[in-house]
């Protein structure tokens, strides 16, 4: 939806951890990571406010990162932190564009929605696959990341000849 609400080529949810960012849920880029230090959405956690870049190439924490002079060659980026249920950042909602560009009060309070939005997705998630009383992945829980892990171990050991 933010892909298209904005007509951005790139849209993202991305969860950050201490070195790296994953792309959960991604429109316009191949990449499933990339490294924390050199991400914009790890900038975009450390406030509740949303982190807009009109222009990377002349912003001086953006202008030479790989991000910017190779591809996608991002020069707008406006991300939404997203928060899990305790109100600690885990990530971000965010659309990149590959020229300079601003956003309009109105679309940085639609982008606040479609960043609700996703909160309320994960939360229901969490709900779905956590015990309540323990704290720790019930039975559902459980076979998410029991199916997770064997996809992404199953890929490093079928290598293509």
């Amino acid at each position: 939806m933010a892909q298209r609400i904005f007509n951005v080529p790139i849209a993202l949810v991305s969860l950050i951890d201490q070195d790296r960012q994953w792309f959960k849920s991604c429109i316009g880029l191949t990449d499933k990571e990339t490294p924390r230090d050199i991400s914009f959405c790890g900038h975009a956690i450390l406030d509740d406010e949303i982190f807009i870049v009109s222009d990377a190439t002349k912003d001086e924490r953006f202008f030479d990162n790989p991000l910017v002079t190779n591809e996608p060659y991002i020069h707008f980026y406006a991300g939404c932190p997203l928060r899990f249920s305790d109100g600690s950042r885990l990530g971000t909602l965010c659309i990149i564009d590959t020229k300079p560009r601003s956003l309009s009060n109105d679309d940085i309070e639609t982008l606040k929605d479609l960043g609700s939005t996703a909160e309320r997705e994960l939360a229901a998630i969490e709900l779905a696959t956590l015990d309540d009383l323990t704290n720790i992945s019930n039975r559902r829980g459980f076979m998410l990341l029991s199916q997770h892990s064997l996809m992404t171990w199953s890929s490093f050991l079928v290598q293509p000849s």
